[in-house]
């Protein structure tokens, strides 16, 4: 998913403290950006929990919010990326199946890359969705990131446990206003932050925005009478994993 969507799904299942379960909830996707395997972070919870456990019980809140993310323990990006409903791939790679075509040609990639990219497109369409629904949530993203203690102590743990300059994944963080649409959530908006990174990522230099943002508006359209049950069967699910990793300072 798309960061406002784990961010909602972060705040919803960590009730400590709401900008330490965003910028948990967020972390699993800057692995690129700090020099780190999408894997790496998407599969690093329970390792993680254990690491704050030893080091640093007062961030096993912040742990879970990194769990909440992830494809292992079975996070959200499990549900959206690799299995739903007993079947692969997830959620968002099933919905987007009708939209590959569209994505091929407004975003000027070779086919190959057609349905892994199209499954951003129902991402997006979440990201939308849920602006829609809860519209404090752009407001409660940026304050975190401008949270500069907050932000420093995270990083800096996040730095112990991959052994990495912490600044370099506070800087991270810093940067994905310049990669997301975090703010006036449109898909004409969504759209040209999804031609940069295109650019970015894989030197596509061809996409076109304004067929991107229509694109996104179809995403919409297939998924928007899902999107509070899918949502509400993966909390649940993922309120029944963090059980097993409480946030109780255990000796």
């Amino acid at each position: 998913m798309f960061p406002l969507t784990h961010a909602l799904v972060a705040q919803n299942l960590v009730k400590n403290d709401r900008s330490r379960a965003i910028i948990g909830g967020v972390f699993p996707d800057l692995a690129n950006v700090i020099g780190l395997h999408r894997d790496v972070t998407h599969e690093m919870g329970h390792d993680f929990y254990r690491f704050c456990q030893e080091n640093d019980k007062d961030f096993l809140d912040f742990a879970q919010a990194v769990i909440s993310h992830g494809a292992n323990p079975p996070g959200l990006d499990y549900y959206a990326d690799q299995s739903y409903q007993e079947k692969e791939p997830g959620y968002c790679f099933q919905r987007a199946v009708p939209l590959v075509d569209q994505v091929i040609k407004t975003c000027a990639i070779p086919p190959q890359m057609g349905l892994w990219k199209a499954h951003n497109f129902i991402e997006m369409a979440f990201d939308v969705i849920s602006v829609e629904l809860y519209p404090v949530l752009p407001d409660q993203f940026e304050a975190a990131l401008k949270d500069e203690g907050l932000l420093k102590s995270c990083s800096d743990l996040l730095g112990r446990y991959f052994h990495i300059d912490g600044g370099k994944v506070n800087d991270a963080f810093q940067k994905m206003p310049k990669y997301f649409c975090l703010r006036d959530v449109t898909p004409v908006n969504l759209a040209k932050k999804y031609a940069v990174q295109l650019k970015k990522r894989h030197g596509v230099l061809g996409a076109d925005p304004q067929g991107i943002a229509e694109v996104i508006q179809e995403a919409r359209k297939i998924v928007e009478e899902e999107f509070s049950s899918f949502l509400h069967d993966a909390v649940e699910k993922m309120s029944r994993l963090l059980l097993s990793y409480p946030t109780i300072k255990q000796d």
